[in-house]
């Protein structure tokens, strides 16, 4: 038994709340996108002679592997709110149908996005997209706008 906001709750509904509220992770992203990033992670062609260098360049190419993801599917994930994107910022297509999402927001570095899919949500009002300025399809169907 613990307390939210001053009330007690068990355990049970402490997981009810987590579930309802899941943001869109970084785990999440890596989870979906593993079969774009199986290249990511191989090794680079470097001297041989020089374990340092082919260490940080490895560690490096690890690092920014969210800047070489141009699609990313997310649909049916339970997500209610979208964040930990900003890493993403050549992604080009992003699905996210069928979700819980209510606000169109966490999508400013993603300025090349030229897909967006956001139906089978609860979005009320059309917002923060204006500065996707290659954005050429939208999908805001079955929401409640």
């Amino acid at each position: 038994m613990s307390k939210l906001d001053g009330f007690s709750i068990t355990d049970k509904d402490q997981e009810n709340v987590n579930n309802e509220m899941k943001t869109l992770s970084i785990q999440l992203i890596m989870e979906t996108a593993k079969d774009q990033r199986k290249g990511l992670f191989e090794a680079p062609v470097v001297d041989p002679d020089d374990p340092d260098l082919q260490l940080s360049t490895e560690v490096e190419r690890k690092l920014d592997w969210e800047t070489q993801i141009e699609t990313l599917n997310l649909s049916h994930k339970q997500i209610t709110i979208i964040k930990n994107l900003d890493l993403f910022v050549n992604l080009r297509k992003l699905n996210l149908m069928d979700n819980n999402i209510a606000k169109i927001q966490g999508l400013e570095s993603c300025k090349l996005l030229e897909e967006l899919s956001l139906e089978k949500n609860k979005i009320k009002t059309i917002e923060n997209i204006l500065h996707l300025k290659y954005l050429r399809k939208l999908d805001l169907g079955q929401n409640r706008i």
